[in-house]
């Protein structure tokens, strides 16, 4: 089960994948997980930031990540809606970013694939 308090792998890992477009990092965490840390574009809503993740799902080892997952602010509505749309479930975290609340958001590496290929 995904325990959203655990960062047991070092920083040193990081995978970063990087274009024109913007550029996204993650990394692999606690058991059969990798976390999306950070995902940033230079331009919204024109399928850049959606081309990063979908990047990122091809060059994720299946066997060590079947369960995509990261953290938002709560007061962050736009990333909210953003990785709602494209397959994540939301939970709400009280006070994560203490004091403020964050956002957990998770999916299956699979169920995220077949997102972007019925697109």
């Amino acid at each position: 089960m995904l325990d959203p308090n655990e960062h047991v792998v070092p920083y040193n890992t990081l995978h970063v994948i990087e274009d024109y477009r913007g550029y996204l990092v993650w990394r692999y965490s606690t058991g059969n997980t990798a976390e999306l840390l950070h995902l940033d574009t230079l331009e919204r809503r024109k399928g850049y930031g959606s081309s990063l993740i979908y990047d990122m799902l091809l060059s994720v080892d299946r066997d060590k990540a079947c369960v995509i997952y990261g953290f938002t602010r709560a007061n962050k509505i736009e990333a909210q809606v953003f990785y709602a749309a494209r397959g994540f479930k939301l939970k709400l975290l009280p006070d994560l970013y203490y004091p403020q609340d964050g956002v957990l958001f998770t999916q299956t590496h699979h169920t995220l694939m077949e997102k972007f290929h019925a697109r």
